[in-house]
């Protein structure tokens, strides 16, 4: 099992088949999305996340009255060296020739 925690940015890798869902009105998160771990949900056999870019009205389940939460095999955790790296190419630092 990973360790996962409030307040880690993690990266959506699973694309969600809204075919197969009928659940209205909730926004769902998209293959290479960026998001941050606000709630952490733990389930008898699983792991699901509530983000702080994503905030659903609670709906009536099984199990009551909640939020849709998202299952951890979705996601991983985000590389933020590999992030840094990205920036570096995006704004490159000028550099002053002599004149």
């Amino acid at each position: 099992m990973k360790d996962w925690h409030v307040g880690q940015r993690v990266v959506c890798i699973s694309e969600f088949e809204m075919k197969k869902i009928d659940i209205h009105n909730t926004i769902f998160p998209c293959r290479g999305q960026i998001l941050t771990i606000r709630q952490i949900i733990l389930g008898y056999n699983s792991v699901s996340f509530l983000f702080e870019e994503i905030v659903n009205k609670a709906q009536e389940w099984l199990e009551g009255l909640s939020e849709a939460s998202f299952r951890d095999f979705r996601f991983r955790p985000l590389d933020e060296s590999r992030l840094d790296q990205f920036r570096v190419h995006l704004n490159p630092k000028k550099v002053e020739e002599p004149a």
